[in-house]
C-alpha cells in the first residue's frame, strides 16, 4: 500500500522534493559527526528511504560507498541515472525500511534515517530497529529526522480526524499517506534499547500540501550505537 503511494508521489509530487539538492537538515547533522570525528572518505552509509538520492549522491562524492534503500522504482531510476552520468558510487536497492536488510552483521558505519521510518507501522518499526542496530557497526552513527507531536497542532489535528489505528498515527487524507508522530519521551525510550542519544532537538519546519504550506514541528537527534 505505501509502496504505491511513495511511487505516485515521486510522479506527481505533493509532498517530495524534486530537488536533488541535500536537505538542510542533513547538513547540520553532519557537522555534529564531524565535530566528533568522523570523517566520510571511504565510510560504508546506508541512507533509508533515499529517495532520489539527493543525501547519498553528495555522500559518494565526497568518497563515501554508499547504499540507497528506497521503494519508489521512480525515484530509484533518477538516482541511478545521476549516479550513473557523475560516475559516483552508490547502490540504490528496492526495498522496503521496514524488512530484513540484505547485509551483514556491523556493515556500516552511518546509517542516516531523515523523514523516513515516520511512515512504518508498529510492526516494521520494530523490524527496522533491529535490523538497524544489526547492520550498525558498534560506535556507529545513526541520523535521524522524524516527525513530532509536541507543539505541533497540525500533528494532533491529523490524530483527531484522520486516526490510523495505531497509537500517533494519521493518514494524511490528500495523498493516503500513512505517518508516525513522536513524543520524545518515546522517541528516546525507543531508540535507547540500542543507541546513546549524543544529541536531540526539536526544530519547527513546513510541508507543502496542495500548494498551501503547513508548519510542522520534527525531532533531529544523532544516536550512537552502544
Amino acid at each position: 500500500m505505501q509502496q504505491k503511494v511513495w511511487e505516485q508521489e515521486y510522479k506527481k509530487g505533493q509532498l517530495v522534493s524534486k530537488s536533488l539538492q541535500p536537505q538542510k537538515d542533513f547538513f547540520r547533522l553532519m557537522r555534529i559527526i564531524k565535530k566528533l570525528g568522523f570523517e566520510i572518505e571511504n565510510k560504508n552509509v546506508l541512507d533509508l528511504g533515499s529517495g532520489t538520492g539527493r543525501n547519498s549522491l553528495y555522500l559518494s562524492e565526497l568518497g563515501a560507498n554508499v547504499t540507497g534503500m528506497e521503494i519508489s522504482d521512480t525515484a530509484i531510476a533518477v538516482g541511478e541515472a545521476v549516479a550513473k552520468e557523475e560516475k559516483f558510487k552508490v547502490e540504490f536497492l528496492n526495498k522496503s525500511i521496514g524488512d530484513e536488510y540484505p547485509f551483514d552483521d556491523n556493515k556500516f558505519d552511518l546509517v542516516m534515517d531523515l523523514t523516513s521510518s515516520n511512515s512504518l507501522d508498529e510492526k516494521e518499526r520494530e523490524v527496522y530497529l533491529n535490523e538497524v542496530n544489526r547492520v550498525l557497526k558498534p560506535g556507529g552513527y545513526l541520523l535521524i529526522r522524524t516527525l513530532t507531536k509536541d507543539g505541533d497542532k497540525n500533528a494532533k489535528k491529523l490524530l483527531e480526524l484522520y486516526p490510523a489505528g495505531e497509537k500517533d498515527t494519521y493518514i494524511l487524507p490528500e495523498v493516503n499517506l500513512k505517518e508516525h508522530v513522536w513524543i520524545r519521551d518515546e522517541f528516546e525510550k525507543f531508540y535507547g534499547e540500542y543507541f546513546e542519544i549524543n544529541e536531540i532537538w526539536t526544530k519547527e519546519g513546513y510541508c507543502r500540501m496542495n500548494n498551501q504550506s503547513y508548519k510542522r514541528k520534527y525531532i533531529l537527534a544523532v544516536l550512537v550505537k552502544k
